[in-house]
């Protein structure tokens, strides 16, 4: 019993590590989109260029920031599903592990019920041999 609770404890643990390893990979992506984000929104509010090519150049800047978006915007959504298949998995490890730890408890209930009984037992004999002895 104490062997499955500790492999399942484990298990547990590494449920987590993976979650937050996802968890951080989608803070770290936010991030990436953020910037880009704001990047874009920079590049879209600056109107200082002089000539036809540096126009081109700045709308070509301005068509390849807002594809990183879109990508970005695909691979957070990405990670998100797999940070939620993350989640169930670790509730599930939680559940499992919770499981067990109940059926320990319980268990551990019963082994002291039956020790409990044992000694009762123990001392009624032990009564019933000392009034034997006293009559």
């Amino acid at each position: 019993m104490e062997n499955v609770l500790e492999w399942r404890t484990n298990i547990e643990k590494s449920t987590i590590e993976r979650f937050a390893i996802v968890q951080r990979e989608m803070e770290s992506q936010r991030q990436i989109l953020n910037n880009l984000i704001k990047e874009h929104k920079k590049a879209k509010n600056n109107k200082k260029y002089g000539n036809i090519y540096e126009i081109r150049q700045h709308h070509i800047y301005i068509e390849d920031l807002e594809e990183q978006v879109e990508k970005n915007e695909i691979i957070l959504y990405q990670i998100k599903q797999r940070l939620e298949k993350a989640r169930q998995e670790l509730l599930a490890a939680q559940k499992d592990r919770k499981v067990m730890e109940k059926l320990k408890e319980k268990d551990m209930e019963e082994y002291i019920a039956k020790m409990k009984a044992i000694e009762q037992k123990e001392l009624d004999e032990i009564g019933v041999l000392n009034y034997g002895n006293n009559s």
